[in-house]
């Protein structure tokens, strides 16, 4: 378990901000793999009533496993900063928790969740 590890300080320049402002307003997201599971995340959240901008600064993996075994991760995002057109460097902390729970699901059926029969069936 590891609980808000710190990856970086980062002060973020005008322009890093404007960039993410960006990159969360048109709804950028990322991917990476963990023991060859894919995990999808956003940049960020955008408020298209109010125009508000928000970055993501902590992750939070949630891993499920049976005995030695990885079955599922879940990504959940959380401390938002509030991102306005910025004139002045701004410090932002990026961190991340990591939380193993135990499962019954097998490792064979690890993919299962990943595909959707409805989707990929012929019609």
């Amino acid at each position: 378990k590891e609980e808000n590890f710190t990856i970086c300080d980062k002060g973020l320049t005008a322009k890093d901000v404007n960039l993410f402002r960006y990159a969360v307003s048109n709804h950028y997201w990322y991917q990476l793999f963990l023991d060859e599971l894919p995990v999808w995340g956003f940049v960020g959240e955008f408020d298209a009533n109010t125009g508000d901008t928000f970055l993501y600064t902590h992750r939070d993996f949630v891993i499920s496993y049976n005995n030695d075994k990885i079955i599922q991760i879940r990504l959940e995002n959380g401390n938002p900063v509030k991102l306005y057109w910025e004139t002045r460097d701004i410090p932002v902390r990026f961190s991340y928790s990591v939380r193993w729970e135990p499962t019954e699901d097998s490792f064979d059926s690890r993919f299962d969740k990943l595909l959707d029969t409805e989707f990929f069936e012929h019609k």
